[in-house]
């Protein structure tokens, strides 16, 4: 997701707003990749709870808006280059078997976004 999307949301924080800003997703391929195959933007592993792990509706209201809160201060810091955050509950289908699998490839999951 990109952050300025996450920040947008921060400001409503409604269910409407939570439509609107899993509209804005990005598939791995429309990510800026420049011609030597290297990221041109900063891709920030976002990491939930290890109890809820995936959670089948997604990260709640309140995880997006303080996500989005977040993402604005980071976008103030920052050098200009786009950010975008991978969360795990956006990035696959919740499938009943992917909380037990979820906790076991964590490590492969968290080596991907390094």
């Amino acid at each position: 997701l990109p952050a300025a999307a996450l920040g947008t949301f921060a400001e409503r924080g409604d269910d409407a707003a939570k439509a609107e800003l899993l509209q804005q997703a990005l598939l791995a391929d429309r990510i800026p990749v420049g011609a030597d195959g290297l990221l041109e933007c900063r891709l920030l592993a976002v990491s939930t709870e290890r109890d809820a792990c995936c959670p089948l509706g997604g990260l709640s209201n309140e995880d997006l808006r303080r996500l989005g809160k977040a993402a604005e201060e980071l976008i103030a810091r920052g050098d200009g280059q786009a950010l975008f955050f991978l969360l795990p509950s956006h990035c696959v289908k919740a499938l009943p078997c992917l909380r037990a699998s979820a906790s076991c490839a964590w490590p492969f999951y968290l080596q991907l976004c390094q």
